[in-house]
């Protein structure tokens, strides 16, 4: 009599499961094997030879493949607004403590907390900016009609004439020779910009406005990002560790890592440059130079390191001191060393203290190269990605390396 068996693999367990076909799920393991006749099965399958299982492992490196592709290929769909992404993260992130309170106060009623978290952060992003774009045009739109102004009434003849300028040219004319330097065409140059440049920058109003439309596009995308990461985020969060081949440690660590370095770098970043740009305007309206325009370049300045807000009140200092007014000059140089520069020692530390772990010198890699690479977005794309590597490099090290060696 023909006997069969018909052997199914649990991969997960490496057990034998019944049949699908089979009434009781017992009847192929009690007793030993069943004849054929009583295994419901047509004489075609009986005849039929087996076929081998697959395993998994010969499917794994297909379905890598197709991860990858999939990958790529969103990260080409949103390579267009991915500083948007990144920044709707780094928001969630930031609020993610009211949106947790808010949702205890709702009850558990996360759309609605989330909804009234988007909306107050978009408010807290928005107002300010409303405020600082109305100012900086009237300022702007008054700095180039004095700027016309002066170059037209014989300002460049006047700032000629001046005694420091008349040292910087002799000191420049006897470098000349060594230098390759022509002064009478870098005079022709400089004459040639003051009188073109109010003109040109009038002529920019179409590019400006195509950049206005393109940064409130990317603003309210950031803003539908956040509402769906304030409402999702810590299921998103629960699935990403679990597609991580890590041990659960491993995953907080990351995690954990991550949120920590996007909530200082953005604090301690933008925060600084706030305050700095708010000091620097005051600063500089005493000194009788347009406040709210140039506070705002200050606060752009503050980001650049090393240097930072010296690139405005070291000019403008200079500036004042060409005109005659070295009281002035000597209080904004003063107010900047004094007051101005403290706000970065102080301030900075303060909030990038989540930033545990990471030395100062990589932090200070990681903002320089973001800059470089990625413009001022690179403030934050920089710090994340550095903290990515030494997260990853400490779990490597305790997996592979063995700390007796470090020892």
């Amino acid at each position: 009599m023909r006997w069969s068996i018909r052997f199914c693999r649990n991969f997960r367990h490496d057990r034998l499961i019944p049949p699908s076909n089979s009434t009781n799920p017992y009847r192929v393991f009690r007793g030993g094997p069943q004849p054929v006749s009583k295994m419901n099965l047509s004489p075609l399958e009986i005849d039929q030879p087996r076929k081998p299982v697959r395993t998994f492992r010969q499917f794994r490196p297909f379905l890598l493949i197709l991860v990858g592709v999939a990958l790529i290929l969103v990260l080409i769909l949103l390579s267009t607004f991915i500083s948007s992404v990144v920044f709707a993260v780094v928001l969630a992130i930031i609020c993610s403590p009211l949106q947790d309170r808010l949702e205890r106060l709702f009850r558990g009623r996360d759309t609605l907390a989330a909804l009234v978290t988007t909306f107050l952060a978009a408010l807290i992003v928005v107002i300010p900016i409303l405020l600082l774009l109305s100012a900086l045009t009237s300022q702007t739109v008054q700095l180039f009609q004095d700027l016309q102004e002066w170059v037209t009434g014989g300002g460049m003849q006047r700032l000629e004439s001046h005694p420091l300028v008349h040292r910087m040219e002799m000191w420049i004319f006897r470098l000349a020779p060594t230098s390759g330097i022509n002064l009478d065409d870098f005079k022709e140059q400089l004459a040639e910009i003051s009188k073109t440049l109010p003109g040109s920058v009038l002529g920019q109003g179409a590019e400006i406005i195509a950049n206005t439309f393109g940064f409130i596009s990317r603003f309210f995308i950031m803003i539908f990002i956040t509402f769906y990461l304030m409402r999702d985020g810590k299921k998103m969060t629960a699935h990403f560790k679990l597609l991580l081949p890590l041990r659960d440690q491993q995953k907080d660590q990351i995690v954990d890592k991550i949120r920590a370095v996007a909530k200082s770098v953005v604090l301690g970043s933008f925060l600084t440059a706030v305050s700095q740009g708010v000091v620097g305007g005051i600063g500089l309206s005493i000194a009788g130079i347009p406040g709210i325009f140039w506070g705002a370049i200050t606060a752009f300045a503050s980001l650049v390191p090393l240097v930072g807000t010296g690139l405005v009140y070291a000019p403008a200092s200079v500036y004042l001191l060409i005109l005659g007014k070295w009281k002035y000059a000597v209080f904004l140089a003063a107010w900047g060393v004094f007051v101005l520069n403290p706000i970065d020692n102080f301030v900075r530390p303060y909030f990038m203290q989540g930033t545990a772990k990471m030395s100062p010198f990589l932090l200070f890699l990681a903002i320089v190269g973001g800059i470089f690479y990625f413009g001022l977005a690179g403030i934050v794309y920089g710090p994340l990605i550095f903290a990515f590597a030494v997260v990853v490099l400490h779990i490597y090290k305790e997996e592979f390396v063995d700390p007796d060696i470090i020892k």
